[in-house]
C-alpha cells in the first residue's frame, strides 16, 4: 500500500487493508461485512486471485484443491456477498459504470469449458488419469470464465457488467508461443 501511495502522492483516494484469505471460506464473510460496514457503494470488483501449480495435493481450509478454492470458490463467495451492494450502486449510477472483472488465463483452454466444470467431481476422482496441477489450474481458470458468463446473465437486469480478462499469446520468431 505504501508503494502505491508513493507512486500517486497527489491522489485523493484511500487505500484500506481488508484481511481476506480466499483459500479459507470462513474469512470471506467477515471481510465482506467489514467492507460493507464502511462503504455503501461498490463500483468495481476485481476477482484477481491467483495461485498457480502449487505442490501436488495442497488443499484449502475446507478441503478443496487449493487452486480451485483460491481462484474460483473464494471469489465466487465474495462476489455473491457483495452483489446486493453492486446492484444498489448500479441503480444509482450511469449505465455501464458498475462491473465485476473475473481474471482468467489462457490456461482455461487447457480444460474444455464447452461441457462446463463437473461440480460433483471437483477433484477429478475416477478419471482415467486424474488431472495434475497444471490441468487443475486450467480447470480453475475455466471456472473464472464460466463465472463471468453466468454472472453477466444473472446480473444484467441489475445493471452490473461482468467481464472476463485473460492474457493472450502471440507467435514469435521461431514459432515459440509466449505470454504478452
Amino acid at each position: 500500500m505504501q508503494e502505491i501511495k508513493a507512486t500517486a502522492p497527489s491522489s485523493t483516494g484511500r487505500l484500506e487493508f481488508l484481511h481476506l484469505d480466499l483459500s479459507d471460506l470462513r474469512t470471506i464473510k467477515p471481510a465482506a461485512e467489514a467492507f460493507l460496514a464502511g462503504q455503501d457503494k461498490l463500483h468495481v470488483l476485481f476477482n484477481n486471485a491467483g495461485i498457480m501449480v502449487p505442490p501436488e495435493g495442497q488443499k484449502t481450509a475446507q478441503g478443496y484443491d487449493l487452486q480451485l478454492g483460491t481462484n474460483c470458490l473464494g471469489p465466487f463467495l465474495l462476489t455473491h456477498l457483495l452483489t446486493p451492494t453492486l446492484a444498489r450502486t448500479a441503480k444509482a449510477e450511469a449505465a455501464g459504470v458498475v462491473r465485476v472483472v473475473w481474471v482468467s488465463s489462457m490456461a482455461a483452454e487447457l480444460y474444455s469449458v464447452k461441457d462446463g466444470v463437473d461440480m460433483s467431481n471437483l477433484e477429478g476422482k475416477g478419471y482415467i488419469k486424474e488431472p495434475g496441477a497444471v490441468e487443475k489450474y486450467g480447470i480453475s481458470k475455466a471456472g473464472n470464465y464460466l463465472h463471468s458468463v453466468e454472472y453477466a446473465r444473472r446480473q444484467k437486469q441489475d445493471g452490473i457488467i461482468s467481464v472476463v480478462s485473460a492474457h493472450k499469446t502471440k507467435r514469435c520468431e521461431g514459432g515459440d508461443t509466449v505470454n504478452c
